[in-house]
């Protein structure tokens, strides 16, 4: 039994070896899939595989690949990955003789539920925004319409204070134009008070003028009535005792006292004298 084993497997690697020998090498191999799209995890993506010369026998071991695996299903090879991630594909390990494919995979369910997770994420954080926003515009309107008011209050104190400042103003004009008035009715009065002294003054020094000239009057009269009189004629240079002496118009003669007549320049009538 023994021998009979070992001659057979002989035998067998005697055909692996002359096969191996008959089969013809790889010059070239072009493999052509859908890379343009990302699959899922799991999903087989078929490739198609042309290789030169057209009868190269090669097996899913064959082909080189950077993760996930190939399987052959009825003579057609797919590749597959249980991860997601991106993936090269070669058949050989030489690049000059064969293309590489490179195909993306995602785990569709997780990515989807990541975006389910980040659309309720963002959901979420643009209702807090909004929320946020509203709150901020909120405040923003209220402190705008507090700093309205500050300035209206600003606006109001400072039109109170102009108006109170005018007030003052107008008040003190009032008051200085009264005490201009005041001042010029004191200095009218200090005027006609001054006039009607001087007034006063000037009729008291006119009392006493005429009082000095009554009594020099009354003394010149006195003093005539005691001095001794004569008579002038119209005409001559000579003062006479009686009105009607010689040729003496008595009508036109006039009396003077005998000093004044002495001392205007007549002399005594020597006929009455």
């Amino acid at each position: 039994m023994k021998k009979i084993a070992g001659i057979t497997a002989s035998g067998f690697l005697v055909l692996c070896f002359i096969g191996f020998l008959a089969s013809p090498s790889l010059e070239s191999a072009t493999l052509s899939a859908d890379t343009s799209i990302v699959y899922d995890v799991d999903e087989q993506i078929e490739i198609d595989v042309v290789t030169e010369p057209d009868n190269y026998s090669f097996s899913t071991s064959s082909f080189h690949v950077s993760g996930g695996e190939i399987e052959e299903i009825d003579g057609t090879y797919f590749f597959s990955s249980d991860e997601p991630g991106t993936f090269d594909v070669r058949l050989g390990s030489s690049e000059e003789k064969c293309n590489t494919l490179t195909f993306s995979i995602e785990d569709k369910a997780a990515v989807a539920k990541a975006e389910k997770e980040a659309g309720e994420k963002k959901a979420k954080e643009e209702k807090a925004k909004k929320k946020a926003d509203e709150e901020a515009a909120k405040k923003k309107a209220e402190e705008e319409a507090a700093k309205k008011k500050a300035e209206e209050e600003r606006i109001a104190a400072e039109k109170a204070e102009e108006e109170r400042l005018a007030a003052e103003k107008a008040e003190q004009e009032r008051i200085a134009a009264e005490q201009a008035e005041q001042a010029r009715i004191a200095a009218e009065l200090a005027e006609q008070q001054r006039i009607a002294a001087e007034q006063a003054e000037q009729q008291r020094i006119a009392t006493e003028q005429a009082e000095q000239a009554r009594i020099a009057a009354e003394q010149a009269a006195q003093q005539q009535q005691q001095e001794q009189l004569v008579w002038i004629s119209a005409t001559g240079k000579k003062y006479h005792s009686r009105s009607n002496c010689g040729n003496m118009d008595p009508n036109k003669a006039y009396q003077l006292t005998l000093s004044e007549a002495q001392a205007r320049g007549y002399d005594a009538c020597k006929r009455c004298h």
